[in-house]
């Protein structure tokens, strides 16, 4: 098989009857602009010609990049076969329908599928929204994990469904911040982690060959910039490798490079290219947010309590208690109390989170926007973080779907699915729930 680098999360994989081509972003940014790419990708239209597959890992616009699915050619979306994880939720299909996209194919949990006659895939969905693939042809198998967060009991499901690994596709630096507004160390200790972590999936599924991919993008607001200086490099994980004696078990791509599972490639040349572009980071293009007013949060806000009442119900919501967010281009703070339904200005000193009015507006007006706030680092967290904590974890339920009324969650939709997961989603939320207390206590 051959692994074709494009940006960031996405690589074309041609196997000996198909080309798989995964989350594409070939321009502009995601997250609330937030999030830019770097290097940028390279991309050859005539490749379009030859590609069969589009596989999408999950909705965040990193990989789910709507600008991008939608400027693709006609004749292509109609030829073209997608390949998604069979969850609880059409919103992703039933987009790109819309944009124009004719065939897809609902992967189900980690079950090997034919999808041509000399190529196997297996999709591992992990909690509620990531999923994995894996790609097998020719006794070769390529392991694209994103930035899937597994535990122990996923990678033993993995290996024993798949066997042998040749090539991981693994995440490697930062993608986000919970907010903690003392962030120099714990910054570092995160990059440090997925340093290990990278090292300890190569290991564990005895891969041959790791190419670090997922990351090449950079923090590119004024007001989340501060987190480039934490940032992993492709060289700072050769150097990781390096000293565990395996750094001939890196494989670093560059945009538009190309890897052939068994042959020799120059990873130095490639670290070089990223060398150059990434010294110059500092001087890139940076988003300065415009100013939202005061009634415009206000109506984003009663969106936003309209929608949660709706979809909850009120003894789910006796954990959230009032938040004071502290504005800082409004030079205001308010009182977001979502179980009571208030957005009020408050005239005291104190306050708990530190956001700029655009990022909470944008976290308001959309299901998936609390989630983009902590993804995007455009906020920071200066006390009560235990609140906080409950109020993301509803986020998280709403925006996968998970809604808490008898209405809306007893549907034969939720229910196969849950019944499908019930196994998995409970080893996921134990290994989240252990990490998180483990945060904790690091953080007193």
């Amino acid at each position: 098989m051959k692994i074709k680098f494009v940006s960031h999360a996405s690589v074309i994989v041609t196997t000996d009857d198909a080309i798989i081509w995964s989350d594409p972003w070939l321009f502009g940014k995601a997250f609330n602009d937030s999030w830019s790419l770097l290097p940028e990708a390279k991309f050859d239209q005539k490749w379009l010609d030859e590609i069969n597959y589009i596989w999408i890992s999950h909705e965040h616009p990193d990989h789910f990049h709507i600008p991008t699915l939608k400027s693709l050619p006609e004749d292509f979306k109609n030829r073209v076969t997608i390949l998604f994880q069979r969850n609880n939720s059409d919103k992703l299909t039933d987009a790109l329908k819309n944009f124009g996209y004719k065939n897809f194919i609902r992967l189900p949990h980690a079950k090997k599928i034919n999808l041509t006659p000399k190529t196997e895939i297996m999709c591992y969905q992990v909690a509620q929204m990531d999923s994995i693939l894996a790609i097998m042809s020719g006794g070769e198998v390529v392991l694209n994990l994103n930035d899937a967060e597994l535990n122990a009991n996923d990678r033993g499901r993995i290996t024993h469904k798949i066997g042998g690994v040749d090539v991981i596709l693994n995440q490697f630096s930062l993608a986000g911040y919970n907010g903690y507004s003392n962030y120099d160390q714990r910054l570092k200790d995160m990059a440090k982690s997925l340093l290990k972590k990278v090292y300890n999936e190569h290991i564990l599924f005895k891969a041959k060959v790791t190419i670090p991919f997922a990351s090449m993008i950079y923090f590119s607001a004024s007001d989340n910039k501060y987190i480039n200086q934490y940032a992993n490099t492709p060289q700072d994980v050769y150097e990781y490798f390096k000293q565990n004696k395996i750094a001939n078990e890196l494989i670093v791509l560059f945009p538009g490079e190309e890897y052939t599972i068994g042959e020799e490639h120059n990873t130095e040349k490639s670290l070089h290219k990223y060398g150059a572009i990434l010294d110059e980071r500092d001087l890139l293009e940076y988003t300065i947010s415009p100013v939202v007013p005061y009634e415009k949060l206000l109506s984003s806000f009663e969106r936003l309590y309209g929608v949660i009442s709706k979809r909850y119900y009120k003894i789910f919501l006796v954990k959230l208690k009032p938040l004071k967010i502290y504005v800082p281009d409004l030079s205001q703070i308010f009182i977001f109390n979502l179980a009571g339904g208030e957005f009020v200005k408050y005239e005291g000193n104190d306050y708990d989170i530190e956001i700029l009015s655009q990022p909470l507006d944008f976290a308001m007006q959309y299901d998936y926007g609390f989630q983009t706030l902590g993804v995007s680092a455009r906020h920071k967290v200066i006390n009560n973080y235990s609140n906080y904590r409950w109020h993301k974890v509803l986020f998280s339920l709403n925006n996968a779907e998970i809604w808490l009324t008898a209405r809306l969650f007893l549907t034969m939709k939720n229910l196969r699915w849950i019944f499908s997961r019930l196994s998995g989603l409970m080893g996921q939320i134990k290994h989240r729930l252990a990490s998180q207390v483990k945060f904790m206590d690091y953080n007193g």
